[in-house]
């Protein structure tokens, strides 16, 4: 797998009116944004993605910063059985810093023509 993607396009407004409030807290974090954008573009996702990003981003505000790829997969595990894919070290070890909102990813919303 390459690395991460720093910047997305996406076809729809996370902060849209029609979004729905979990995307709105969502991408109204710097944290829940960079690991709902970062999970999502290297995994298929199932329609409790949302929800399971949520539980995710408390957890790891619960347990604090993830210092190392065992902290974060242990929060990703705790999460539930679906996010049991995204915990793969390989994978981890590129989340991390975005994780750790070292680096961001930024997004722009692009719409079909």
């Amino acid at each position: 797998m390459d690395e991460l993607r720093s910047h997305m396009k996406l076809r729809f407004d996370p902060l849209g009116s029609d979004a729905g409030e979990h995307l709105h807290d969502i991408f109204g974090d710097a944290l829940g944004r960079n690991l709902y954008l970062g999970i999502r573009q290297a995994h298929i996702v199932g329609e409790d993605f949302t929800q399971k990003c949520l539980s995710l981003v408390h957890r790891i505000r619960e347990r604090g910063i993830p210092q190392s790829v065992e902290d974060l997969q242990a929060s990703l595990r705790l999460v539930g059985d679906s996010a049991g894919c995204y915990d793969g070290k390989e994978f981890v070890e590129k989340l991390l810093p975005y994780a750790r909102c070292e680096k961001n990813i930024t997004y722009e919303v692009v719409r079909k023509e």
